[in-house]
């Protein structure tokens, strides 16, 4: 199984925000691949919710080079937000204790930055507009 992630390494984090981002999860040295996979699962993570939210699935290896760079971005800052806190992509909002705390819309409005919400949206890849497609060809006068 890949273990790094498709669209940003950790030396992008470190370019982007000057912060190490093995220093930001507390990695021992002996742990270097914990840092691959905490981005490999903010971007998978992010990459599912834009398509579950956007009513589409993108080829996400086809994006033009603005697409990216806004892509890129955004899991980011997705990574920087689940590091300050914590990570709520796998809350389900229930504590044994108290009941449900959290409705699960509540869980998912909170758990994608804004900031990372803007840069797909910006790019166009935060979209909730249905795309039809063509179901015939066209014939006659009507081409």
């Amino acid at each position: 199984m890949n273990t790094e992630a498709q669209f940003v390494k950790p030396d992008d984090y470190f370019n982007y925000f000057g912060d190490n981002l093995a220093e930001e999860l507390q990695v021992a040295d002996n742990e270097s691949n914990k840092v691959n996979i905490f981005l490999k699962n903010v971007e998978s993570d992010l990459l599912a919710r834009v398509d579950n939210a956007s009513f589409r699935l993108y080829d996400w290896n086809h994006l033009t080079p603005f697409q990216l760079n806004c892509l890129q971005e955004a899991i980011l800052l997705q990574a920087q937000y689940v590091i300050r806190g914590g990570d709520m992509m796998s809350d389900s909002g229930y504590e044994p204790e108290r009941g449900f705390v959290a409705s699960m819309d509540r869980i998912q409005d909170a758990s994608i930055s804004p900031k990372a919400k803007d840069r797909l949206h910006i790019c166009g890849l935060w979209n909730h507009v249905i795309k039809n497609r063509k179901r015939y060809q066209k014939i006659g006068f009507f081409r």
